[in-house]
């Protein structure tokens, strides 16, 4: 009996400091972000997020320090992973991964995650399909105007 009331405590000991540490991690990813410094953030995220897989709550805040860092693709990635795993997505994800989708140029994939937004709220969901129809439109325009590079400059001073 003694021999089971030890192990018992000993796996809780143990399980007290994983979650310990798992606290610790997180705790300096929110200090990294408070003081912009969202790449370190992200990187705080990862670790902690190998232990927890299933912590939407802190991919949304990878997701977020990656997209605030320039990491565009890697915030795809993980906003994409969220609404495809969660059932219960709020819709401030689904309108922070059409952002970045809209950031990287994709203006079909942001228009599709626009229009999930309507379901939550029309008004600002009509607002950003709005703006991914005119990029479209203007990205199928032709250009009004050329570039050319002209040789002026020589390899030698020219003052």
């Amino acid at each position: 009996m003694d021999k089971k009331i030890l192990l018992l405590f000993c796996l809780l000991f143990v399980a007290g400091i994983s979650y310990s540490n798992a606290q610790k991690l997180l705790k300096k990813a929110d200090l990294h972000i408070q003081n912009h410094e969202y790449d370190k953030a992200a990187q705080q995220y990862l670790q902690y997020l190998k232990k927890n897989k299933n912590d939407y709550e802190a991919m949304n805040l990878l997701a977020a320090s990656l997209a605030k860092s320039g990491d565009l693709s890697n915030a795809d990635i993980w906003y994409n992973k969220i609404i495809t795993e969660n059932q219960a997505v709020q819709h401030e994800i689904i309108l922070q991964h059409g952002l970045v989708l809209k950031k990287m140029g994709y203006y079909k994939d942001a228009l599709s995650r626009f229009n999930e937004l309507k379901k939550f709220n029309y008004a600002e969901g009509t607002f950003y399909t709005q703006g991914c129809d005119f990029a479209l439109n203007e990205v199928s325009k032709k250009a009004d105007y050329e570039l050319t590079s002209l040789p002026v400059n020589s390899s030698a001073s020219d003052y």
